[in-house]
């Protein structure tokens, strides 16, 4: 029931019984296991970064008008400040989070902002579990 922490890592202990005897299991071997509760395919997915919070309330931030994108380097400047759009979340696992709704696939949400004076830069970086990655600028919703 009570977990033991290590290095910020949670871990469980726990027995498992075998119903037969099975020749390949040997006394006092070791295991480490993934329990999974739950998986969806093919569901929209915004990197956890993305998500804030306000009471009860997630919401990604998105540029109305996004600025162009400077060659070979990761972000996008803007000048004016980004929007809340509400979002309803579902699952989530180490990087990704699930919407549900208020958002359509491609659409661009801030991942990070960097506010040196007046100017707004976004960017993103990394790969998922889910499938695929991100890459330079905005982060796209995606499947």
């Amino acid at each position: 029931m009570v977990g033991t922490v290590s290095q910020g890592v949670v871990t469980y202990n726990i027995k498992i019984n075998f119903d037969a005897e099975d020749e390949r299991i040997k006394p006092g071997m070791s295991v480490s296991a993934s329990i999974v509760t739950d998986i969806k395919q093919d569901v929209l997915t915004v990197p956890n970064s993305a998500i804030k919070t306000q009471g009860e309330t997630s919401y990604v931030e998105m540029l109305d008008q996004p600025g162009a994108e400077t060659a070979g380097v990761q972000g996008v400047t803007s000048l004016t400040l980004p929007r809340q759009q509400q979002v309803e979340v579902g699952l989530s696992n180490d990087t990704l989070t699930e919407i549900i709704s208020g958002l359509a696939e491609g659409d661009k949400v801030i991942t990070r902002a960097i506010t040196p004076s007046s100017t707004t830069t976004s960017s993103s970086s990394g790969s998922s579990l889910f499938g695929g990655g991100a890459s330079g600028g905005m982060m796209k919703t995606g499947r």
